[in-house]
C-alpha cells in the first residue's frame, strides 16, 4: 500500500495527505514557502495585504453588506461553472496544520447532485509535518471520487466510499463551492456581516464582505473575509482567520484567472488512465472493517458547504461499542444534549482538544448533557488511556470510522453539538481555543429549549 493510500486509509488529521512526494520540480509554479527575515517573523500570525487597499472614493461611503450579499448570490446563482488557478497559504497558528496548496480547480453544476470537479495541483506540507513537495490530481463525477498519484503511475478510485470523499478533503481549502452552490454563502444574512475598504486581488478592485464562519472554528473571531471583485461581485480570496494571542492563525485563499461558464464536461470526469499506469479500487487496498454497527440512517440530513452535517438536520443515529463494555446507541440519548467529538491518539489536534473537552463535561455535570468521545481509525494507539492520561472522564466509544461518512467526518477532530431531538446546532472541524464560546452558546441554547 502507498504512503498516499495508506494516509487515506487512516483518516486525515487537519485535512493533511502526502501525495507523491519528490515531483515538485514537475509542476511550474510551485508555491514554496520561504522562511521570513528575523526582521519579518513578528508580522507571520497575519498574511500580507491585498496588492492595493482600495478606500471608497471622497463623498462616498462603503457598499451595505445586504447590497454586496444580493450582488454576489446574484452572480453566483448565474454561473454554469468556473475554472481558477489558486494558492493556498497560512500563517500563524494555522501553519502547524494547513499545507500549501497551488494549482487550478474546474467546478461544473449539477442539478440536484454534487458538481462535478477537477483539482490538479501542488501540496507542500504542513510547517512541523512530515513529507516532501508532491503533486495532486483529484476529480469526482457523482459517487466516483478519483485522486492520481503520478509517482507510482496509479489513480485510485473510491465509489461513493467515505475514503473517496477524504480525497476531497485533501483539496478542500482551495475550493470555492459558492460557484455551483443553489444557496451561495448557506443561510448567512446581511444582519450578521460587515463591510471593510477593498483592495486589489491579482489586479482585480474587489469589496470585502465579512461575514460568520461557516465551519463555526473561529476567525476575527469566528469570521470570513470574502474578497468579491468589484464589476462581476465573484470572489477573488477568502481569508478564514482563528484564534486568539499566540494561538492566532490565518489560511487564505486566493483566485487569478477566473473564467465562468460550461468550463468543466462530463466527459472530462472520470481521469483518464494513462498508458502504462495502473487503476486501483480503494477497496481492494484498505484495511477491512466489519459491517456490524454501520448506522442506521437518519431522517432530514443534509450538508453545509464543507460537508458537515448541516444545522438542523437529524444527526444519523448509530450503536458503537464503549470503552467500557458494552454498547451505546446514539437514539437512547434523546432528550439530552449531546457533544460528539471524532479523535484519535494520532491526531495532535485532537489531543490539544481534550482538556476543553473536559472542561465542558465538568461545567454542565449534572444537567441534561452527554459527551461522547468516538475514536476513530486508530492505529496503534490505546485511547481509554490517553483519555485517563489527560483526566477526561466523558465516555469513549469506538470504531467511529465506521460512522465517519454518513457524519462527514473528512478531517479529524470533528465536533457536533445535538440537541435533545438529534438535531445538529453546531459543527465544526479542527481545534482552536476560540471555538469554545460557540460551543458553549449552542449547549446553552438547547438546554434551554429542553426546559421549555
Amino acid at each position: 500500500m502507498s504512503p498516499l493510500v495508506r494516509g487515506i486509509a487512516c483518516g486525515l488529521c487537519a485535512s493533511w495527505l502526502l501525495v507523491a512526494p519528490g515531483l515538485a520540480a514537475q509542476h511550474e509554479g510551485a508555491a514554496v514557502r520561504e522562511e521570513p527575515a528575523a526582521d519579518e517573523a513578528a508580522d507571520e500570525t497575519l498574511p500580507p495585504a491585498a496588492d492595493e487597499t482600495l478606500p471608497p472614493a471622497a463623498g462616498e461611503a462603503l457598499p451595505a453588506a445586504a447590497e454586496l450579499l444580493a450582488a454576489a448570490r446574484a452572480a453566483l446563482l448565474g454561473t454554469p461553472g468556473v475554472r481558477y488557478r489558486f494558492t493556498v497559504e497560512a500563517w500563524g497558528a494555522a501553519r502547524s496544520h494547513q499545507p500549501a496548496l497551488s494549482g487550478e480547480v474546474a467546478l461544473r453544476r449539477v442539478s440536484g447532485g454534487a458538481p462535478l470537479l477537477r483539482v490538479q495541483g501542488l501540496i507542500q506540507p504542513a510547517e512541523g509535518q512530515p513529507g516532501e513537495p508532491g503533486v495532486f490530481h483529484v476529480a469526482r463525477r457523482g459517487t466516483l471520487y478519483q485522486l492520481a498519484e503520478p509517482k507510482r503511475q496509479i489513480v485510485y478510485r473510491a465509489e461513493g466510499h467515505r475514503l473517496g470523499q477524504q480525497m476531497i478533503a485533501l483539496v478542500e481549502p482551495a475550493l470555492v463551492l459558492a460557484f455551483v452552490s443553489d444557496q451561495p454563502f448557506g443561510a448567512a444574512t446581511a444582519e450578521e456581516m460587515s463591510v471593510e475598504p477593498g483592495g486589489r486581488i491579482a489586479g482585480v478592485p474587489c469589496d470585502v464582505l465579512v461575514m460568520p464562519d461557516a465551519l463555526g472554528d473561529g476567525g476575527d473571531e469566528g469570521r470570513v473575509r470574502w474578497y468579491l471583485g468589484r464589476d462581476d461581485h465573484l470572489p477573488r480570496a477568502m481569508e478564514r482567520h482563528s484564534g486568539r494571542g499566540q494561538q492566532r492563525g490565518v489560511v487564505r485563499l486566493e483566485l487569478a484567472d477566473v473564467t465562468t461558464g460550461a468550463v468543466l464536461e462530463p466527459d472530462d470526469v472520470p481521469l483518464s488512465v494513462p498508458p502504462g499506469w495502473r487503476e486501483v479500487e480503494v477497496d481492494a487496498v484498505r484495511a477491512s472493517e466489519p459491517l456490524s454497527g454501520r448506522p442506521e440512517r437518519g431522517t432530514g440530513r443534509s450538508r453545509d458547504p464543507g460537508g458537515l452535517l448541516a444545522r438542523g438536520a437529524t444527526a444519523p443515529d448509530f450503536t458503537l461499542p464503549l470503552a467500557a463494555g458494552g454498547h451505546l446507541r446514539l437514539s437512547e440519548l434523546r432528550g439530552r444534549v449531546v457533544v460528539v467529538d471524532f479523535w484519535a491518539t494520532w491526531c495532535q489536534p485532537c489531543r490539544a482538544a481534550l482538556p476543553a473537552i473536559q472542561s465542558l463535561a465538568a461545567a454542565y455535570a449534572g444537567r441534561d448533557l452527554s459527551v461522547l468521545g468516538i475514536s476513530t481509525a486508530e492505529r496503534d494507539g490505546d485511547p481509554a488511556a490517553v483519555l485517563a492520561e489527560s483526566g477526561c472522564s466523558y465516555e469513549l466509544l469506538l470504531h467511529g470510522e465506521r460512522i465517519a461518512d454518513d457524519w462527514g467526518v473528512a478531517a479529524l477532530p470533528t465536533f457536533y453539538v445535538l440537541d435533545g431531538e438529534g438535531r445538529v446546532v453546531y459543527a465544526a472541524r479542527g481545534f482552536s481555543s476560540s471555538q469554545e464560546p460557540a460551543i458553549r452558546a449552542a449547549i446553552d441554547a438547547a438546554l434551554a429549549e429542553l426546559a421549555r
